[in-house]
């Protein structure tokens, strides 16, 4: 029985209940700087396995060119509160090209039982999306796939907190906090309940890395050593099995 296809960039994977792959993908050991890679090539370099979207001797990964940073600064907030629910959302306008792996909320200790609902969106299209009840107080990041933003892009973290029987529900926010933009920024705004955006800062988080991408990669994963180890002994198995498929095919030929 056929699984359903997986898609890496613009290749359709085919995976078989028996193991057996079919598709265009080819996976390609990555040896370093200058290697020259097909269109659909697979490979792994440091913890991003990346696929090549056309012929190329880019490097794979991304790369960074300085360092990871919320751009939602260090803050010392006012905490209000309302009988209601609500909702609240920074906006960022990157200055720079680079990419995103976290996002998040601050979870206020009054608000523990209420459903939180947390949204990612760039450009107006949104790229994440998480609900949750949580039970500890404080920053919650929520892990993402890396995903590279150029110079422009326009990020919102948007979070709403549903009100609790008829309890006070709180926030966070900060007066004129984004006066001056943020690091890697040329504009941030935040707003709250639909009013116009402006520079009061609300509890969302966004961690950016400033760095360069080649355009002839597209981001699979992303994950430590072990994991790495363990997706590029899969890949190999699975590369395997296609020169075996392939063999097969020629030989009824």
């Amino acid at each position: 029985m056929n699984t359903p296809p997986v898609i890496f960039g613009s290749s359709t994977v085919k995976l078989y209940s028996d193991g057996s792959i079919v598709g265009a993908l080819q996976w390609v050991p990555y040896t370093g700087p200058g290697q020259y890679f097909t269109p659909e090539s697979l490979t792994r370099d440091g913890s991003w396995t990346m696929v090549s979207n056309k012929a190329t001797t880019d490097r794979p990964a991304p790369q960074a060119t300085g360092a990871e940073e919320d751009l939602l600064p260090t803050w010392t907030p006012v905490a209000n509160n309302a009988r209601a629910s609500y909702t609240v959302y920074n906006e960022w306008t990157i200055n720079q090209g680079g990419w995103i792996d976290q996002y998040g909320v601050d979870v206020i200790s009054q608000n523990l039982a209420a459903l939180h609902s947390v949204s990612l969106r760039v450009n107006g299209v949104a790229k994440d999306t998480f609900t949750a009840t949580p039970n500890t107080a404080g920053t919650y990041l929520h892990d993402i796939t890396p995903f590279v933003a150029v110079a422009g892009s326009v990020v919102r973290v948007t979070l709403n907190v549903t009100q609790v029987s008829n309890n006070l529900m709180y926030w966070y926010e900060g007066a004129a906090l984004f006066a001056t933009p943020p690091v890697y920024c040329s504009l941030a705004v935040g707003s709250k309940d639909g009013a116009v955006p402006g520079t009061t800062a609300y509890g969302c988080h966004l961690l950016f890395i400033p760095g360069t991408a080649s355009p002839d990669w597209d981001v699979v994963a992303y994950g430590g050593s072990a994991e790495g180890a363990a997706l590029t002994s899969r890949l190999t198995a699975l590369e395997q099995e296609l020169a075996r498929l392939t063999k097969l095919i020629e030989k009824k030929r």
